[in-house]
């Protein structure tokens, strides 16, 4: 879980990264503004846009995640019965899969394609 929510933190710096470079070239940053420029606004709203459907794809399995592990615990000290985790585990590893698939339907975010790869790690 942790893996995930480093990885989201990670993607959403580079994309905030690309979304405020103005043309990806060496020239000097232009002077501090408070408004973005049309293209600028572009490129930000196409970055929340990505984030979202990874957002969207990864929250069953963060969700599923504490279950889970309470379950577990249980189950180890003797306090869940095994059939009852064993039905709990199926749904768990159903809505891992789930995510996986989903994630796995993201087209690479177009400024930073590889960006993707660290989310099909985590799935």
């Amino acid at each position: 879980m942790i893996a995930v929510i480093g990885t989201l933190a990670v993607t959403a710096g580079v994309m905030f990264l690309v979304a405020s470079n103005d043309s990806g070239n060496s020239a000097a940053p232009p002077s501090t503004s408070s408004t973005l420029s049309r293209r600028d606004k572009a490129v930000a709203e196409s970055a929340r846009a990505w984030q979202k459907q990874v957002i969207a794809a990864f929250t069953p399995m963060v969700n599923a995640a504490p279950e889970l592990i309470t379950g577990a615990r249980e189950w180890l000290a003797g306090t869940r019965p095994a059939e009852q985790f064993q039905q709990e585990l199926d749904y768990h590893i159903s809505r891992f899969v789930a995510a996986r698939d989903d994630v796995d339907k993201i087209a690479p975010y177009a400024k930073a394609p590889s960006a993707i790869q660290l989310f099909y790690v985590d799935a």
